[in-house]
């Protein structure tokens, strides 16, 4: 039978995006969020969702490129991706439906860690599908500067 890479694609895009959706739904991300006081470099509200749209979107790329790559050894990769995509999903609860800033940051250092075992394992299969994960990376530390400047200014 003849394997059709696409359909990997489209098993790893679609739920990664759907699901960071419905975390930002049901976390109710965004609400209250205008009215923090917030750091220097802050950006508009509304290019939240846009970036996260294409971060879940090029860490589900990568996610395809190495299964489809290494289809009997991507175990691993699904493992660590599964892992840090369900921290993340769980960030957006603790920092905004629960409003537990401090530890959302802490959470968020979890995060880092789990993407970058997450991009060193990608980067065993497909090197290519590891530097997808460069903007993820950056802009979770980012977020790291944002999260522990908004939980500091708003105490």
């Amino acid at each position: 039978m003849k394997r059709k890479p696409w359909k990997t694609y489209l098993w790893t895009i679609l739920p990664t995006i759907a699901g960071g959706a419905l975390s930002g739904l049901l976390s109710d991300s965004g609400a209250g969020y205008p009215e923090l006081i917030k750091p220097p470099a802050s950006p508009p509200d509304w290019l939240f969702p846009a970036v996260w749209s294409v971060l879940y979107l090029l860490m589900a790329i990568g996610l395809a490129m190495v299964i489809n790559a290494e289809p009997a050894a991507a175990g691993g990769a699904v493992r660590i991706y599964a892992r840090q995509l369900l921290v993340n999903y769980l960030w957006s609860f603790f920092f905004f439906r629960w409003e537990m800033r401090g530890f959302a940051a802490l959470w968020l250092l979890l995060l880092i860690a789990l993407a970058m075992a997450m991009t060193l394992r990608f980067e065993r299969t497909s090197p290519k599908a590891a530097y997808l994960q460069i903007p993820y990376l950056i802009w979770l530390c980012f977020a790291a500067y944002l999260n522990i400047a908004i939980w500091l200014l708003n105490r």
